[in-house]
């Protein structure tokens, strides 16, 4: 549900879910770009190993999350799988910055863990967030056709054009 092409450069914004990095890497191919920013040092190693048993090349940098020390409108799709993990407080600063790095057309695409309805999502240990607040900060970054693409074993996608 990435939706990340051949040739696609493709930003992963923390280094939550560097199996999916690895997937996407493998996807975007020889002719693409896949960069993992985080501000661990000792992620630079895991992203390496997550390309290499996906088959694909992964480049790390690291950086503040809500700083990245690139140039705006590079990337074609912004990835943005540890957004759960951060304190509510911090989200709108790293989506902000997720934004401005986007190619005019590309795509900021939100995986995270949904919060569980009922009795059962009071037990959950897993950091979630609700749906509405996923494209809330989607759309006050200036998203456009922000939208639900779907969930999948209590993953939830989502996205928003820039």
């Amino acid at each position: 549900m990435i939706g990340a092409k051949a040739g696609s450069a493709v930003l992963v914004v923390g280094a939550s879910n560097l199996d999916l990095a690895g997937e996407v890497a493998v996807v975007t191919g020889l002719n693409g770009r896949t960069l993992v920013v985080d501000p661990d040092p000792g992620v630079a190693a895991k992203a390496e190993a997550a390309g290499g048993r996906a088959g694909g090349l992964i480049e790390f940098q690291r950086a503040p999350l809500a700083m990245l020390p690139i140039d705006a409108d590079t990337f074609d799709v912004v990835v943005l799988p540890g957004l759960t993990a951060s304190a509510a407080g911090d989200r709108p600063p790293v989506v902000a910055e997720a934004f401005r790095v986007a190619r005019s057309g590309g795509r900021l695409v939100i995986v995270a863990q949904e919060k569980r309805a009922g009795v059962f999502g009071a037990f959950g240990s897993s950091p979630t967030i609700e749906p509405a607040d996923a494209t809330a900060l989607l759309s006050n970054v200036g998203a456009r056709a922000v939208r639900h693409l779907g969930s999948q074993n209590g993953i939830g996608y989502y996205e928003g054009r820039k």
